[in-house]
């Protein structure tokens, strides 16, 4: 069905674009009163307007950020913005910039930056929803500003030889840039987003998150540390898909400056990326390099790497050093819960080492004497497992991985054991788990060779899959343990007898864990588990218990935070429960406190539902502080 045009002050409006606008002065109006929103339309308005409506718009994004302030909004109409522009485009601090309605299209020259800063950014300034193509450089950050707080988010970069560059060498130790579900397409070796930190700049935060990257990229994200730079692992590469690159990820740190007490420092989190590369013999999906800049000044790559996807790339990870004397270039980097699949090499060590006696030069896949771990990794399709170009004896370690067959190594050793199987073992724990109850939760203690791997960071990346008798659970009912303690799932209301959970890591390994629930478990218990009421009555069916049970299901069932202490009940009350049943006296204590709670309930059937449900919350707060100092 058509929509009717609507005409507020000029040019009509359907009702889709209608609703952008109100939606876009609510921002402004309730974002504080000293802001002020601007409009650009690039067809229809003009420079000379006011640009205080989308009747009297400006006509270029160049004029309207020349009188915004910091806190302003700016509002760009869909169409081409060329013409009118001066490129480079000088972003202001504090400035935001986002469409409206559709598309606005910033069409470049095919060589020069589109947008650049034109100072410091030291507050929130976000940038959205814009379209940015044929540029040299779609977002340029030149060398010397302070950056902490810019926001590119939902941008398309099209055709750009490099999508954002970006120099941080301001020396400034709280620096910020986010990258934000942007598009990158490359033509002809284009980069999609380079980061460099030099001159003692530190890069504390922000990310590179949630982008696609497609086409024909020498690289998609690039994250270069020279001199004493440091990336913190505050700032991450997380959830970002790439496809066709000549490599895929890349970070590393150069030493120099010409202090030997300064060191190159990269341990930016790498996290859940899918990368797929173009099949080709000298593809890579993750880079990881350290190296000296002068004599004595080296560079040291600590990322975490997890729960990446990585395949159809001739290296999947390609780990480097280069070293020389006096100094120390080393990558220490953790692998953990990754699947890299389908390529000619899965990990390539590779170092440059002209003194032997360095120590913790050559790079380890994990497992180093700084504690660094690589273990429930996924390796299937390579022609080779692991390549060592290594200067001195390897201290290499893959731990508690699987393999699609025996583990192939070239030009050295690598301690494989123990290799977890394809089949997930374990053992599911059951006790004080009743039937019919919603919310319980149930416990899958992993085995000896047996690893649960998942990321409950959103997306299909790295997340582990559980079935409940065929049905899948959702994602925000697990949750990973650390390595080796198991896994523990929220369960619905189920009823009494056999069940299956059947599990499945995201490098394919499967496992099926039966279990059965009967209608009365758990100490002192029944069909609902009013474990200490009944312990200290000593017969489920008593009055006072039924009246308990009234309260819990009547009243605090109804609540988040009902609900949230029925689980912590049903996890802690068994314990508490036999304590009491063993002791007369506690019995006895038990039932005198819990006479007040037997009365309320009774009483709650005869007031007003507010009332019921105001008293019930109270009573919620009360009962929780005193079932959690139940004795030792």
């Amino acid at each position: 069905m058509n929509e009717a045009p609507f005409r507020i002050l000029g040019p009509p409006l359907n009702m889709k674009r209608l609703l952008t606008v109100l939606i876009a002065a609510l921002a402004c109006a309730t974002s504080g009163s000293a802001q002020q929103a601007w409009f650009v339309n690039p067809a229809t308005g003009s420079d000379g307007n006011t640009g205080q409506s989308t009747a009297d718009a400006f006509r270029s994004l160049t004029h309207a950020l020349t009188v915004a302030g910091a806190g302003d909004n700016i509002f760009c109409e869909p169409g081409t913005y060329s013409g009118s522009e001066t490129f480079p485009i000088a972003l202001q601090d504090g400035v935001r910039v986002s469409a409206l309605g559709g598309t606005p299209v910033f069409d470049g020259p095919g060589a020069g930056a589109g947008f650049v800063l034109a100072g410091d950014i030291t507050q929130e300034t976000e940038i959205s929803g814009l379209t940015i193509r044929d540029f040299a450089i779609g977002l340029s950050i030149v060398a010397g500003r302070d950056v902490n707080g810019l926001i590119f988010t939902g941008v398309a970069f099209d055709d750009c030889a490099t999508g954002v560059q970006a120099i941080l060498s301001s020396g400034a130790a709280e620096q910020e840039v986010a990258v934000e579900e942007c598009a990158f397409t490359g033509t002809g070796g284009a980069t999609g987003v380079v980061i460099t930190v030099s001159d003692g700049t530190t890069l504390s935060g922000g990310q590179i998150f949630a982008n696609t990257f497609s086409g024909d990229h020498a690289s998609a994200v690039r994250v270069l540390v020279t001199e004493d730079g440091i990336v913190q692992s505050g700032f991450a590469v997380e959830r970002n898909t790439i496809s066709g690159a000549d490599t895929g990820i890349e970070v590393s740190a150069t030493g120099g400056g010409g202090n030997p007490l300064d060191v190159a420092s990269a341990a930016c989190a790498v996290r859940a990326n899918s990368v797929t590369g173009d099949a080709g013999p000298a593809s890579v999906g993750l880079r990881l390099s350290a190296a000296i800049g002068v004599v004595d000044e080296g560079g040291r790559v600590s990322s975490r790497i997890e729960f990446n996807e990585i395949q159809d790339c001739g290296t999947a990870v390609r780990i480097a050093t280069v070293n020389d004397f006096g100094s120390i270039a080393d990558v220490i980097s953790d692998f953990y819960g990754n699947v890299f699949a389908d390529g000619t090499t899965a990990i390539l060590l590779d170092a440059t080492l002209p003194d032997p006696t360095q120590r913790n030069a050559d790079p380890n896949f994990g497992g180093d004497v700084d504690g660094g771990v690589a273990c429930l990794n996924t390796f299937t399709g390579f022609v080779t497992d692991f390549a060592l170009d290594l200067d001195q004896a390897p201290a290499t370690f893959a731990q508690f991985n699987h393999f699609d067959g025996a583990p192939v190594v070239v030009n050295g050793t690598v301690n494989f054991i123990p290799i977890y199987s394809d089949t997930l073992e374990g053992s599911v724990a059951t006790t004080g788990l009743v039937s019919g109850v919603a919310g319980q939760e149930l416990t899958v203690t992993a085995g000896a060779i047996t690893g649960f791997v998942d990321y409950d960071g959103g997306g299909p990346t790295g997340q582990i899959e559980v079935l409940l008798d065929t049905v899948a659970l959702a994602q925000t009912d697990i949750e990973a343990l650390p390595i080796g303690a198991g896994l523990v799932v929220t369960l619905p209301a189920l009823s009494s007898g056999a069940h299956t959970l059947t599990v499945t890591n995201p490098g394919g390994q499967t496992g099926e864990f039966a279990f059965s629930l009967s209608v009365g478990t758990g100490a002192g218990g029944g069909p609902s588990g009013c474990f200490v009421a009944t312990a200290a009555h000593g017969d489920y069916d008593a009055p006072e218990v039924r009246e308990l049970r009234g309260l819990r299901d009547e009243y605090l069932a109804l609540t988040g935070t009902g609900r949230g202490f029925i689980r912590w009940y049903y996890r802690e009350g068994p314990q508490a429960a036999a304590w009491i049943a063993e002791r007369p006296w506690a019995r006895a204590t038990t039932r005198v406190a819990l006479q007040p709670a037997v009365l309320v309930s009774g009483a709650l059937t005869r007031w007003s539902a507010a009332a019921r449900l105001g008293f019930a919350v109270l009573l919620l707060g009360g009962a929780f502080a005193l079932l959690r100092r139940r004795p030792a």
